[in-house]
């Protein structure tokens, strides 16, 4: 863990160490999987980088995973989230083309409904990102956890505002140009990325005892590189390529908070939009889940790609290959993730319909097969009685109406 503590008053001249023990408050931030996370609160505010800060969010980058510190991972990252969340708040170089200032515009139509973080500062010397803090929020999983305080018809509208505004970033950074592409890409960074994506998955599927795990886990590498080399694609845009629900922060006021852009840019639609599915799956399918969550999680899915659709073209067979292989890869690599929140059928639920997905993908677009999505019976993960099949049943015709809601 980094020591904040220590770091901060070494930034502000304003404030000294021994000041520091009464006039600022560290609290760790959780939902972070790549970066250690905090909020600095400041009494009284400080003044810095011409703002005026009772609080601010800082993230410091380890040259590894914060959850896996055996994991290398690139501080490039961090860079990447700077020059993000400068564009995004309208600070353009000399290269940037009319693309990020229509996505500017595009973030100020939902004023007042979504934002994106102020940057305040980043130090590259310590790999430390200082951003706005968005004040009091809770993520939108633990949102649609929330036994009180929500409501459907709120939920439907952060949904439609969300489903929205990513249909109109997709279309409106569809293949974007080179010298965008170019700020904001690090090719070694994204290999290195997918490569340790692709390994998660087929550790767990080879776990499995799956005997086709090395061709699942090739075909999800493969998908990922795809999108770097698809320069015509009508599927190629600009994203924040880890789009999960982690990433969206409610506040009392239901606003919401895109956070986490230390992946933005070359993307793809359809991978966004079936990771983002894939993890409300698993949300719905977790044993510590109410009826309540499963229910709100639902009407969530259904508004948002509601939304989308209203404002994207009709998916071809690579868009919908796309969304099947990135569903299925998190649905896999959450198993570990989610460990804690899953018992053992929960992970069984989990990793069938992970393995259902990935298979029906198919080797290369004309191989998509979208019956399989209605297999009950999952090859080498068998179901053990009628019962256990009358409830899968269920679970596939549920997922196979998310799907379609997305419009595969």
């Amino acid at each position: 863990m980094f020591d904040f503590k220590s770091y901060i008053p070494s930034v502000l001249p304003s404030l000294s160490t021994s000041d520091a023990a009464t006039r600022l408050e560290i609290q760790t931030l959780t939902g972070g999987f790549t970066n250690f996370t905090v909020r600095a609160t400041f009494d009284p505010p400080i003044t810095f980088q011409n703002y005026v800060l009772p609080s601010a969010v800082l993230k410091y980058a380890a040259p590894y995973v914060a959850a896996d510190p055996s994991q290398p991972l690139s501080i490039k990252r961090q860079q990447i989230e700077a020059t993000a969340l400068g564009m995004f708040n309208g600070e353009f170089g000399s290269e940037d083309t009319s693309m990020m200032k229509g996505v500017v515009d595009l973030l100020e139509g939902f004023k007042g409904r979504l934002k994106v973080p102020k940057l305040i500062f980043h130090d590259k010397q310590k790999n430390v990102l200082w951003m706005e803090d968005l004040g009091k929020t809770r993520s939108l999983s633990t949102y649609l956890c929330e036994s009180e305080g929500s409501n459907v018809d709120t939920l439907n509208e952060i949904a439609a505002n969300l489903g929205q505004f990513f249909a109109e970033l997709y279309v409106s950074t569809r293949n974007p140009p080179q010298e965008l592409i170019a700020r904001v890409s690090n090719p070694a960074y994204m290999t290195e990325t997918y490569g340790y994506l692709a390994g998660l998955t087929r550790k767990a599927l080879v776990s499995a005892g799956l005997p086709d795990a090395d061709v699942l886990a090739e075909r999800v590498r493969g998908a990922l590189l795809d999108v770097e080399d698809d320069i015509d694609g009508d599927d190629r845009c600009l994203g924040m390529a880890d789009m999960w629900p982690e990433s969206m922060l409610i506040d009392d006021e239901d606003r919401c908070g895109l956070v986490d852009w230390e992946y933005f840019g070359v993307s793809s639609a359809s991978a966004e939009l079936g990771m983002f599915l894939a993890h409300l799956h698993i949300l719905f399918l977790s044993s510590t889940s109410t009826s309540r969550t499963r229910a709100m999680t639902e009407s969530f899915i259904y508004r948002f790609f509601d939304e989308y659709l209203k404002r994207s073209s009709p998916p071809s067979a690579r868009f919908k290959r796309r969304a099947l292989l990135a569903y299925g890869r998190e649905l896999v690599n959450g198993l570990e993730f989610y460990a804690p929140k899953l018992d053992e059928i929960s992970k069984a639920r989990v990793l069938r319909a992970g393995v259902r997905s990935l298979r029906a993908a198919g080797s290369r677009d004309s191989d998509l097969n979208l019956d399989v999505l209605e297999d009950v019976h999952v090859a080498g993960l068998d179901l053990e009685d009628s019962g256990c099949i009358d409830e899968e049943t269920q679970r596939v015709k549920t997922a196979r109406l998310w799907f379609a809601s997305m419009g595969l």
